[in-house]
């Protein structure tokens, strides 16, 4: 746990308790920020003389910088000219964090947040600080003493945001500790007992959210959805799905949790029928508009996938059936039943699904895909000509679809052949289907047809990286002297270098890979690097062991801030018991 107060944390408590907006960036007020979490109230920046402006800013230089020493003199300079300052608290404030950010926790408590306390008891910044008390407390592992400084704050400061943050902060206690019975208290009182603003629409949303989990995981529904239905209106509760939406997803976690155990298969029914019977009740009466029908769809779908997580294939086929008498039985409610009968394998039932769409062409599509997921080429293909023959526009991309089903089915001659055609009739296009052909040739390890189809590539597009690929192939047929070649051919510099010095490497031509891999240093250091780790192997594969030495030693002396100084660096220390300094000075 970081042992000082998160920033984002801190933002939320500036902007939350202090009642008021946090300065816009504005030349009054940026320059007095520390980074954009630390941050002075507006209002009194706004009112703070020249001079008080001028020692805040370069306190706050300084804090920004992590120079925590320094700001903590300004911050306290600051303090001992304007002690009576409107920034004082805030000032006092930072100082306390400069503190924390070096460890000295309990000074920050005694002398810092308590002084702000003691010396502003009315400020804003004095709730602040009782909250940092107690987080301080936590942070540093001192529990009863954080719980009595949040009890406090809670005390003396029950309408401020900081009295939720303090609960927050021991619920957090209260499952470290594993305390079931201080959580749920917690848990309860942010969900029905503290009005909601803006500032606490998170913790309150969330309380609801976990206490509705805890109910539903012991099978009790109703109490979950009342501790739901108590947040419906928070802006988080409405951003994640509202109730209906949370409602479904908690459900359906705490119902597959309870299907792990035969003594609670019951309490899972049990459960989904409690939600369901919940979320129908908010279908919406009225399905002329577009956004109601659209909500039934959602709210449905969300039924259906309830009875599908206890295992009810009647009634999730019954719920779409009544989704399409509600709104119609659109290609998108097809879909949904046809995609529950593929989950069930009822490969035929899901077909004559598809068959019904609207949309002939999705349609066929959808069913293209299921004979392609059974490794069915030839019915793919069928099917994909009957699209054509409603899309003729698209061609080239349903033949390409039924080429791509051949070619993951291991039938690359079938699929050169629809590519090639495709190239036929796309001749905008031919250089980007005649390199699917190759692709596929090379995949299936038909290095020969391979390379004539990259030769055909390279004359229509004309460019000269294709050339990699014919290098990959004449490497796979042990072609090396032809491979060397088109790797050179490829013009991919410094790449080719390297993969040409590991095929002599490979060959146990170590001059050769040495020329090679000093060709690829001269294109900037990171190729560099990477030469030289290589250089050294290739001289320790060949047995000369003071050259290879000399190469890991120069990685370190030229390039000591890169991994590959580090792996050069243990390599010695390990291989050589050669101790150096990154940088290349001999250690003592």
């Amino acid at each position: 746990m970081k042992r000082f107060l998160h920033s984002t944390v801190l933002a939320t408590l500036l902007a939350a308790l202090l009642a008021s907006t946090l300065a816009a960036q504005t030349k009054i007020n940026s320059g007095l920020r520390g980074d954009r979490h630390e941050q002075l109230r507006f209002e009194v920046a706004t009112k703070l003389r020249q001079t008080e402006k001028y020692q805040l800013i370069v306190a706050q230089r300084f804090f920004a910088k992590g120079d925590f020493k320094a700001a903590m003199a300004e911050f306290e300079k600051f303090l001992t000219l304007y002690e009576r300052s409107q920034a004082a608290p805030y000032a006092q404030i930072m100082w306390s964090h400069c503190l924390i950010r070096q460890r000295k926790q309990n000074t920050a408590i005694r002398d810092g947040y308590q002084s702000v306390i003691d010396y502003w008891p009315e400020s804003p910044e004095a709730a602040l600080a009782a909250y940092l008390i107690g987080k301080t407390y936590k942070d540093i592992g001192e529990v009863k003493n954080a719980i009595n400084a949040f009890d406090k704050v809670r005390e003396d400061y029950p309408d401020k945001h900081v009295s939720v943050l303090a609960l927050w902060e021991v619920l957090d206690l209260s499952k470290v500790h594993k305390d079931e019975k201080l959580r749920l208290k917690i848990l309860k009182e942010l969900t029905f007992d503290i009005q909601r603003t803006k500032a606490n629409d998170y913790h309150l949303t969330r309380a609801a959210q976990e206490l509705a989990s805890h109910y539903f995981h012991l099978g009790e529904a109703t109490k979950g959805l009342e501790a739901l239905q108590e947040q419906e209106g928070a802006q988080r509760m409405r951003r994640e799905g509202g109730v209906v939406g949370q409602a479904h997803g908690i459900a359906h976690r705490a119902i597959g949790h309870l299907r792990k155990n035969d003594k609670t298969v019951k309490a899972a029914e049990k459960l989904a029928d409690q939600v369901i019977r919940f979320i129908n009740g908010k279908l919406p009466e009225d399905l002329e508009k577009n956004k109601a029908k659209e909500q039934a769809v959602d709210q449905l779908s969300k039924v259906a996938s309830l009875h599908a997580a206890v295992q009810r294939d009647k009634e999730v086929l019954d719920t779409y059936r009544r989704l399409g008498g509600l709104v119609g039985m659109t290609d998108e409610v097809l879909g949904k039943i046809a995609s529950w009968h593929k989950t069930k394998d009822r490969r035929k039932e899901a077909r004559q699904t598809y068959e019904k769409f609207s949309n002939k062409v999705n349609g066929l599509a959808n069913i293209a895909n299921m004979y392609a997921e059974d490794k069915d080429p030839d019915g793919a293909k069928t099917i994909y000509g009957q699209i054509i023959q409603l899309d003729k526009e698209n061609e080239p991309k349903w033949a390409s679809a039924s080429a791509k089903v051949y070619r993951e089915c291991e039938k690359p001659e079938q699929a050169v052949q629809i590519y090639n055609y495709v190239a036929g009739i796309d001749p905008d296009n031919k250089g980007q289907w005649l390199t699917e052909s190759a692709t596929t040739w090379q995949e299936a390890g038909k290095h020969e047809q391979a390379i004539e189809s990259w030769r055909n590539v390279i004359t229509v597009t004309g460019e000269a990286k294709h050339y990699w690929a014919i290098g990959d192939c004449y490497s796979a047929l042990k072609d090396i002297p032809k491979a060397l070649q088109s790797y050179r051919l490829s013009d991919n510099f410094p790449s080719a270098y390297f993969r040409m010095a590991d095929i002599q490497r490979g060959q146990k031509k170590w001059d050769e890979a040495l020329v090679l891999y000093n060709q690829a240093r001269s294109y900037g250091d990171s190729h560099a690097q990477n030469a030289l780790w290589r250089i050294g192997e290739t001289y320790e594969r060949s047995n000369r062991r003071e050259q290879a030495i000399k190469s890991y030693q120069s990685i370190c002396k030229l390039y000591p801030k890169s991994g590959y100084a580090s792996r050069a660096h243990a390599h010695l220390q390990n291989k050589y018991k050669i101790n150096i300094t990154l940088g290349g000075a001999k250690e003592d």
